[in-house]
């Protein structure tokens, strides 16, 4: 088991646990996004208050720091001011933080994310389709298609790594919806258990702009990018080997549950 770290708020982590604990066992979810099991019944029990605690004294401190640099700082340098005084704060939660507060000192423009109107965050484009990877678990490519079946449509979701050229995860659903997506990254972190950062590629849709997919990302370590709003990634970094794979040596329509079954099976021989 790997332990939460102590300067990581797990909140939104346990609050995906808890909100998706019909759907899916709760040590499978604790083992996937990396939090102990006592830990998230510790919080049941308490509730949140403890965090919520620290980050009301952290975030003086944050903006003494920021006002006493004239806005220079971000989330980098105030980092290191903090721990000359003895604090440990990663860097995502100071992001938040600062967020939180409406200030945004000079942190790195590559990381930058933007907010849409509904309060979804869109991150940025770190990829610019430049699909090509030193090492396995550098970068991961999302995205998704559909098959019309004799009940109707077919989703697909799918995650490809770009090192390797193979599909790390994937899931199906009647709708395209984030909690097929979460599906697939849970079980692209569940196959590969990345040990460093990830780069998770997408486009801008609102599965993946979504608090629960984003709190997934989070809890794992994964960092987002997103390019242009249906960029056909699956034709772009995919090939047309995979683009073959849905309804492979079946007969079109096909029902949903042979169709399933066929979609796994040219996954896993792709």
């Amino acid at each position: 088991m790997v332990r939460q770290e102590d300067d990581r708020d797990p909140r939104p982590v346990f609050e995906f646990i808890k909100v998706h604990q019909a759907e899916f066992r709760i040590s499978t979810m604790c083992y996937v996004l990396r939090v102990s099991r006592s830990g998230y019944y510790s919080w049941l029990r308490r509730g949140p208050s403890r965090w919520a605690h620290a980050d009301r004294q952290l975030l003086p401190r944050i903006q003494q720091i920021y006002e006493d640099s004239h806005g220079r700082y971000g989330v980098h340098r105030i980092r290191a001011v903090l721990r000359r005084s003895g604090l440990r704060v990663s860097p995502r939660r100071i992001l938040r933080l600062m967020a939180a507060a409406g200030i945004r000192g000079g942190a790195r423009r590559g990381r930058i994310n933007t907010t849409r109107a509904d309060g979804s965050t869109v991150a940025s484009d770190l990829v610019k389709r430049e699909f090509r990877a030193d090492r396995p678990n550098q970068i991961w490519v999302a995205d998704a298609t559909y098959v019309p079946t004799q009940e109707g449509t077919l989703y697909l979701a799918v995650i490809k790594d770009v090192f390797s050229r193979r599909i790390v995860g994937w899931s199906t659903s009647a709708r395209q919806s984030s909690e097929m997506m979460v599906r697939a990254l849970q079980k692209a972190i569940s196959e590969r258990s990345p040990q460093q950062g990830v780069i998770h590629h997408s486009d801008r849709g609102s599965q993946y702009t979504s608090t629960t997919f984003q709190a997934v990302c989070q809890a794992a370590n994964i960092t987002q990018s997103m390019g242009a709003v249906g960029g056909r990634l699956l034709r772009q970094c995919h090939g047309r080997e995979f683009l073959c794979v849905v309804g492979k040596g079946v007969d079109s329509p096909a029902t949903a549950s042979v169709l399933r079954d066929a979609v796994g099976s040219g996954i896993e021989n792709l």
